[in-house]
């Protein structure tokens, strides 16, 4: 008996072990290269922790900064990010790779630690299944190998609170638990401006329940408060030193409440939207805020029954009460529900570690509704191929559908900029025709300006030019970026400097030197000689 229980250990130890490995390597495998190189959020972060890394301030100039400028007053985001960019650069230097490492590691130990909730929950087979559809979820996948403070960020400070307040509630005298929960949480509002409310209802959650479960003695509810505190510090004072910064982009995205049916009406429309059919499973290719595909198309029925059905089953083996765990749905997206754009991949991206263990459990339901051993062992079996094979066929397809997120992941200005670097030395100014969104910050990472030379050199830009919110950059040392109108003035008033144009427009009288796609044009590197 024991030699087939110690056989099973190691044949499920296997398994799991097969899929860890798995789902790390579609997490940290060429990820400069994968998802397209590179949206100019992720250039955003990289660069700050760029500059946090030589000089100990952002790109503007502040230093050990709380939060970060980015594109301009109405851009302003926490840092964490940046500071975990910050220690990756030190070590592998300013490339892509090392901004986008913090956010594939902290995707990769959310599998452990969505393993270790679902192992929690419903034990060693449930858990191994969710563990199975996370490591293969698209919009995971995708989320783990992006620069963006929203992403994977935020999801893996939901899912480690989500296993220290388990852990918390099988051991309610043990305060270091308890003392991880709360730095936990308090971290987990740095995360991104979402993650101010988003953990703040999670702790709401947590302080609730101490109460029910008659556990919150002044001293566990002190040591909560005060990690919660040291976690929360950095919004803390920015909310206190500067409400501005602190409410920033939320101010451009949350409408306007009211008790009116209309506003009601669309609240739950908002809310409905994050779970309906096609946005999670149906729209693969069809792009949504960075990706082109939610959850694996086989998950659909074993979702709604395992949501439906969730509190049922697991009822009697959780060590909490799993309605609570699903508040952690609510909690998940209503600060996306809030905004003006739903549903919203990247601010409802703390469902990438949760609904996994709504599918595992509708997987599961059935199985257990099988009276037939042999059908149910096919079933099994079936369902176990059909996930592996759906998950294959999205990652095979990925590159078939990225095209859908070319636009935002703007791949045509890194290959501009890298075209202007190999030329940049041999001319005095460098002019661009205006394109894309914010070219300045792919100017200033392809062709290589350090951040002292960014915060102490000569910057030509706009603020608010946009909506109010966002930088208009004209000039960065010898870059210029121009208007379409403004392309013969520059032409014919460059005196005898040598100059770079990157234009679309091939003039006769320009010495054409190479060329490149952007935005469906093809831009031309042209020279007057002096």
């Amino acid at each position: 008996m024991q030699l087939l229980k110690n056989r099973n250990n190691a044949v499920y130890a296997f398994f799991v072990s097969v899929i860890l490995a798995a789902g790390f390597f579609l997490r940290l495998y060429a990820l400069p290269s994968y998802p397209l190189p590179i949206n100019q959020d992720e250039l955003s972060n990289i660069y700050d922790g760029y500059s946090i890394a030589e000089t100990g301030a952002d790109r503007w100039g502040n230093e050990y900064p709380l939060t970060l400028r980015g594109f301009g007053n109405g851009d302003y985001r926490p840092s964490l990010y940046a500071w975990l960019c910050a220690a990756s650069i030190k070590v592998l230097g300013p490339t892509v790779l090392a901004g986008r490492l913090p956010a594939a590691l902290l995707g990769c130990l959310s599998l452990l630690l969505l393993f270790g909730v679902a192992r929690k929950i419903g034990g060693r087979q449930y858990a191994i299944l969710a563990l199975l559809l996370a490591a293969l979820m698209p919009w995971h996948i995708l989320y783990s190998r992006m620069a963006h403070e929203g992403l994977a960020f935020p999801a893996f400070f939901f899912i480690l609170s989500c296993y220290l307040w388990i852990v918390t509630t099988e051991k309610p005298g043990n305060l270091v638990y308890l003392s991880l929960l709360g730095l936990s949480l308090g971290m987990g509002t740095s995360t991104c401006h979402a993650g101010k409310l988003l953990f703040f209802l999670f702790s709401i959650l947590v302080v609730v329940h101490l109460f029910i479960l008659r556990k919150a003695t002044l001293k566990s509810l002190s040591v909560l408060g005060v990690m919660l505190l040291a976690g929360a510090l950095p919004q803390v004072i920015t909310l206190a030193t500067n409400n501005h910064q602190f409410m920033s982009r939320a101010s451009n995205t949350v409408l306007p409440g009211s008790l009116t049916y209309g506003y009601i009406n669309n609240l739950f429309d908002a809310l409905y939207s994050n779970f309906s059919p096609h946005f999670l499973f149906f729209s693969y290719g069809e792009y949504n805020k960075h990706t082109v595909g939610r959850l694996l198309n086989v998950e659909c029925l074993f979702f709604y029954i395992g949501l439906f059905y969730f509190y049922r089953q697991h009822k009697s083996t959780a060590p909490i009460n799993p309605a609570w765990l699903l508040a952690l749905l609510f909690v998940a997206i209503f600060p996306a529900a809030l905004t003006d754009d739903n549903p919203h991949s990247i601010r409802a991206s703390c469902l990438t570690v949760l609904l996994p263990l709504f599918s595992a459990t509708g997987i599961i339901l059935v199985k257990d509704s099988i009276s037939n051993l042999s059908v149910k062992k096919i079933y099994y079996v079936a369902t176990l191929a059909a996930i592996i094979i759906n998950g294959a066929y999205f990652v095979k397809k990925y590159p078939v559908y990225a095209p859908s997120v070319l636009a935002r992941h703007q791949n045509e200005l890194v290959n501009l900029a890298k075209k202007i670097d190999g030329l940049k030395e041999q001319y005095h100014n460098i002019y661009i025709q205006d394109v894309g969104n914010q070219p300045y910050i792919y100017i200033a990472f392809y062709c290589h300006i350090k951040p002292q030379a960014f915060q102490n050199g000569y910057k030509d830009y706009e603020e608010n030019a946009f909506d109010g919110n966002w930088d208009h950059f004209r000039q960065i040392g010898k870059f210029h970026f121009v208007q379409p109108d403004t392309i013969n003035k520059m032409l014919t008033s460059t005196g005898r400097e040598k100059n770079l144009f990157v234009i679309p427009t091939p003039y006769h009288h320009l010495q054409l030197l190479d060329s490149v796609w952007v935005e469906d044009k093809m831009f031309y590197f042209t020279s007057i000689q002096p």
